[in-house]
């Protein structure tokens, strides 16, 4: 989530869609990919969920066809059926937590971005297994999220309830959830001072 950093919009974007581009194949299918992305909260994009007015129209939306998204509030739902009309596929007005695959091999891509660190690591093996059920074969899993510096036990925020983790920890819960690592990526042009973020491409074993 990038709160108050609105600054931060132009290169996240611009990182992660290279990060995608370069990495996936080049006849690779681009019909339909599932956003489940934190809101940012400024003036210049609305807080509206799901990266609706940011993450699914600025980087999902010029690769994908259309979009679907995971939203656990319905004033948010409502928004993002206003703002992408007929190129919103489904809105899944459910909890992270809750999501739980309908239609098998779905999708070409779920892109997950700044919500990880709101689940427990059981909550995350659960739900990254219903994104496997969710991709179609050969289909990938994307996930940007805070990670630590250094390999060590996660900071917990008890304010927030925020769990930030190392990447050895994260590789970990990759592997339990029985995805490999294609390929990843440290976010650069960040201000120092913030925790690093990393991009990672994953697939079923």
């Amino acid at each position: 989530m990038l709160g108050g950093f609105s600054a931060l919009h132009i290169p996240d974007i611009r990182h992660s869609r290279i990060f995608l581009e370069q990495n996936l194949p080049k006849d690779y299918p681009k019909r339909l990919a599932l956003g489940m992305l934190a809101a940012m909260l400024s003036s210049n994009f609305p807080d509206v969920g799901a990266g609706i007015g940011r993450v699914s129209t600025h980087l999902l939306l010029p690769i994908f066809e259309r979009v679907s998204i995971v939203e656990s509030d319905g004033r948010f739902v409502e928004m993002a059926q206003r703002t992408l009309q007929d190129r919103l596929h489904t809105a899944h007005n459910c909890r992270l937590q809750d999501y739980r695959c309908e239609q098998p091999e779905q999708y070409d891509l779920v892109w997950i971005q700044w919500v990880l660190m709101y689940a427990s690591d059981e909550e995350l093996v659960s739900l990254l297994k219903e994104c496997i059920k969710s991709v179609r074969k050969g289909g990938f899993v994307g996930i940007k999220e805070n990670t630590l510096s250094i390999n060590r036990e996660p900071d917990v925020d008890l304010s927030d309830h925020s769990i930030v983790r190392s990447d050895e920890h994260f590789q970990r819960i990759f592997d339990v959830a029985g995805l490999e690592l294609v390929n990843y990526a440290l976010q650069s042009n960040f201000p120092t001072g913030v925790y690093p973020v990393r991009m990672y491409l994953l697939r079923a074993k």
